[in-house]
């Protein structure tokens, strides 16, 4: 049964007459995310100082480091999470997720270093890996000369995101090229399979943003033609599966659901302890419930499932 914040979402969403996102352009999809998605452009003042950074050799990707407030962070370098925002490879920015970005540094005492990557179809697979590659090493590279300690560093993402943290969390578990091994990896209703087909990829309910019909809109403008989704470099879940201890997040009534419980069940059935692979489902809740409806029982229950996890991997009691 949906929740009551999940209702109310489903609710506006239908007395607005929103359709699914393939239902419009990629232009009115933006703007409609911008301008008639609840929570997505919530103010995060009172939480965390933040500022933009210039990533990459010719700075011409941007993130926004937030960090705890001065008067609140504990001595010594900091742990940082590199956040990649959710929104199908097709939409996101640097506000779009501030308020959850801010309220994880001041919650886990960390930095979080939220990441403006190209978007498709503008710039397609590969260039949203590349642009996340760019900000790992600028962390790497500039971080221990503004307090911020890469040896303990997060992969975290939601949705697309979720998928291209996963991706970069495997590909730096050997700890190569001089990248520190990644502490943990948090997956935020990750898109973890692109080629695949899962049950709840047929979850559809009035009023919902995401269906299995509106993924596959997001991956034709995400790939090129010939792009191979089964490669696990787009799709995790077909890997080794390699990659730090994580956090997987899941919803009820989200067709990527399946997807993130697969991760999960699939890790523990290669050995990974439960203590190393966390899995926290929300069965009342729909695919963005933690940026649509921030401040919900299940996104206010998340959030302190996130910031345990990060405390646990960093040592914080």
């Amino acid at each position: 049964m949906l929740s009551e914040a999940s209702s109310a979402v489903l609710d506006y969403r239908i007395a607005e007459g929103l359709g699914p996102f393939e239902a419009y352009s990629v232009a009115e999809a933006r703007a409609m995310v911008e301008r008639k998605m609840p929570g997505l452009t919530d103010p995060a003042e009172g939480w965390a100082d933040g500022v933009v950074q210039r990533l990459g050799p010719d700075g011409d990707v941007a993130g926004f480091l937030f960090r705890p407030y001065a008067g609140d962070a504990a001595g010594g370098a900091l742990p940082v999470v590199v956040y990649v925002h959710g929104g199908g490879w097709v939409f996101g920015e640097l506000a779009s997720h501030r308020l959850l970005c801010a309220r994880m540094a001041a919650g886990a005492n960390c930095a979080v270093l939220s990441v403006d990557y190209r978007l498709a179809p503008e710039n397609r697979c590969p260039a949203q890996l590349e642009d996340c590659q760019r900000a790992i090493s600028w962390v790497v590279k500039n971080g221990p000369a503004m307090g911020l300690d890469p040896s303990r560093m997060f992969l975290a993402g939601d949705s697309a995101g979720a998928g291209l943290a996963a991706a970069m969390a495997a590909e730096k578990s050997g700890a190569g090229a001089g990248c520190p091994a990644p502490l943990g990896q948090i997956l935020i209703y990750p898109a973890l399979d692109q080629a695949g087909a899962y049950p709840s990829h047929r979850i559809e309910e009035p009023g919902m943003a995401l269906t299995g019909r509106t993924m596959e809109w997001f991956r034709d403008h995400y790939f090129h033609a010939d792009t191979d989704r089964a490669d696990p470099a787009v799709s995790p879940l077909r890997g080794g599966l390699e990659g730090p201890p994580a956090l997987v997040i899941t919803a009820g009534y989200d067709p990527l659901r399946d997807e993130g419980a697969s991760y999960v069940r699939l890790r523990r059935e290669r050995g990974m302890e439960t203590a190393n692979c966390v899995h926290l489902h929300y069965p009342g809740e729909l695919h963005g419930f933690m940026t649509v409806t921030p401040d919900s029982p299940a996104a206010a229950d998340a959030l302190t499932g996130v910031l345990r996890f990060i405390n646990n991997q960093t040592g914080v009691t």
